[in-house]
């Protein structure tokens, strides 16, 4: 969220006022006291409810720290009045991060550095630029992964549906994610990975809007889904894990038997044998039957 302009008149210079002491070591605690005080927040009645705590922009952008306010229920309120005062690594004075209208109860302070310890706090101011409301002092510290640690989980499941008949089916994967709590964000953006590739945005959608269907995918195919909550900067406040779908090749149904019809032989015209005479043996002569040649008589001398 942009810093709105300051009122017209004077910024306010709050007054000095009490500090909370922290928890620890004595000596940490009466240098907390005494760094604390430079915030210089007025003796006022501190009714207004503050929270700060590490966010993160994307993982390649620095930390940041979002904070929540309400509880001034003081209509004269007309503007409020965020201011930080670095601890370490080291103290640079008091800073205005962001004056906005009495509507506004939130705001994403981008320009710190983890690691890192702040202090935040909160002045309601009244139309003509009076302190009238503040908030204890709120502390924050920022390791060296919260940029990667910091942002919100979300819970996001997907799946196939299959539709269209047997011999033409039809798939798509339908998502769905519960709502970010994130009072920053403004709309949510979910990627989809083909196969392993590079991730591509499929769906910009609004806060009312908590599933998508995926009508791009085709069966044989591997896809992953992660979706991400993000504010009006467009800045990631949310991200979910992602979510793995496999679409496998359908069966093809097996192809049914066609009935064949029976060859069956031309029939034959009935024909009447042909009577063949039966060839019989022929039995040997009896020896004595057969004639043999008279025997050679040689000369008689």
């Amino acid at each position: 969220m942009a810093a709105v302009p300051a009122a017209s008149g004077a910024v306010a210079d709050p007054a000095r006022g009490e500090v909370p002491v922290a928890e620890g070591h004595p000596y940490r605690r009466a240098y907390t006291q005494t760094v604390g005080r430079s915030l210089d927040l007025p003796d006022v009645d501190a009714a207004v409810r503050l929270a700060c705590e590490p966010r993160v922009t994307d993982q390649a952008a620095p930390a940041a720290v979002a904070c929540e306010w309400g509880g001034g229920d003081d209509v004269a309120v007309r503007a409020w009045q965020l201011w930080k005062l670095r601890l370490r690594p080291a103290s640079d004075g008091r800073v205005l991060v962001a004056q906005v209208g009495a509507e506004v109860s939130s705001h994403l302070d981008r320009d710190v550095d983890g690691p890192g310890h702040y202090l935040y706090a909160v002045l309601g101011l009244d139309a003509s630029g009076e302190i009238i409301a503040r908030s204890r002092i709120e502390s924050v510290r920022l390791g060296a992964r919260d940029r990667e640690v910091a942002v919100e989980p979300m819970l996001l499941e997907c799946a196939a549906h299959r539709a269209g008949s047997v011999r033409a089916p039809e798939v798509t994967v339908g998502c769905d994610w519960r709502p970010v709590r994130d009072g920053t964000a403004v709309g949510y953006v979910l990627w989809r990975q083909t196969d392993g590739g590079a991730r591509t945005a499929i769906a910009r959608v609004g806060l009312a809007t908590t599933a998508v269907r995926d009508a791009e995918v085709a069966f044989g195919h591997r896809y992953a889904y992660v979706v991400t909550a993000v504010d009006g900067a467009g800045e990631v406040v949310g991200r979910s894990r992602p979510a793995t779908v496999g679409i496998p090749v359908p069966e093809r149904p097996a192809e049914p038997e066609v009935e064949r019809p029976v060859v069956r032989p031309a029939e034959v015209p009935d024909e009447r044998p042909v009577e063949r005479p039966v060839e019989r043996p022929v039995e040997p002569a009896d020896d004595d039957a057969v004639e043999r040649p008279a025997a050679r008589r040689g000369p008689v001398g």
